[in-house]
């Protein structure tokens, strides 16, 4: 592991260019005094984290830190909003609408009663070509009379809303969690077993009436954002 540590530190104190080659196997063979072996391992293992990336009969490179999207977590403005001025390329897909047969805990939490009916919307969010987030929300008819023949074609909540005369909102109750993603979670990322995701999980306000319109789960791809916390 020393040759895994020893690369790890340098790119945490950014002793690097971006896309700088990084030094080559037999240089790390020499410099730790380790096998060849250890060396392709330290190598793959930097690749699953996300750290690098490597080009065939080239060899390896260190990642950008430019390649990250900046996200200010506030939830005033929209995803889609936010990614379209900065001027990245979004594309969203609705992956997933079904109405949840046992939802009794998410009726607790959104002060619902049992008649209410509670439905999963998901949305994939690929940045200029990379699959970098998926947006769950929990939803009930109670609060939107349409929703079970919407849902399908949905790809934003904040629009969404407005369509149903919520034009004013707030998120509170937000939790953010470091997690290694699911198989599910990787194979829809399509993201190294080893990336860390971000898990955001919070409640959608409707300011006028306080009713919780949306639990809500954001998993973002840990190397795709930087995140910046707004007070």
């Amino acid at each position: 592991m020393i040759v895994l540590d020893d690369l790890v530190e340098n790119i945490i104190a950014e002793e690097h260019e971006a896309d700088m080659k990084l030094p080559s196997e037999s240089d790390l063979v020499a410099k730790h005094k380790v096998s060849r072996h250890d060396v392709r391992k330290a190598y793959d293992r930097l690749e699953e984290m996300g750290y690098i990336y490597s080009m065939q009969g080239k060899g390896r490179y260190y990642k950008s830190k430019n390649d990250k999207i900046l996200l200010v977590l506030a939830g005033d403005i929209s995803f889609t909003e936010k990614m379209k001025k900065m001027g990245y390329d979004l594309r969203t897909e609705n992956i997933y609408f079904k109405e949840l047969k046992n939802g009794s805990k998410i009726k607790r939490r959104m002060n619902l009663i049992d008649k209410d009916k509670v439905f999963k919307v998901s949305r994939l969010r690929i940045i200029n070509g990379i699959p970098s987030a998926i947006h769950i929300s929990y939803v009930s008819d109670k609060y939107l009379k349409n929703i079970e023949a919407d849902g399908p074609y949905i790809k934003s909540m904040f629009g969404y809303y407005k369509k149903n005369d919520y034009t004013d909102f707030y998120f509170k109750e937000s939790t953010l969690q470091t997690l290694l993603p699911t198989k599910f979670e990787r194979d829809t990322l399509k993201c190294p077993s080893l990336v860390p995701i971000m898990l955001l999980e919070s409640q959608c306000i409707d300011k006028l009436s306080d009713k919780i319109l949306e639990l809500t789960k954001i998993i973002y791809r840990g190397d795709r954002f930087i995140y910046k916390f707004k007070p």
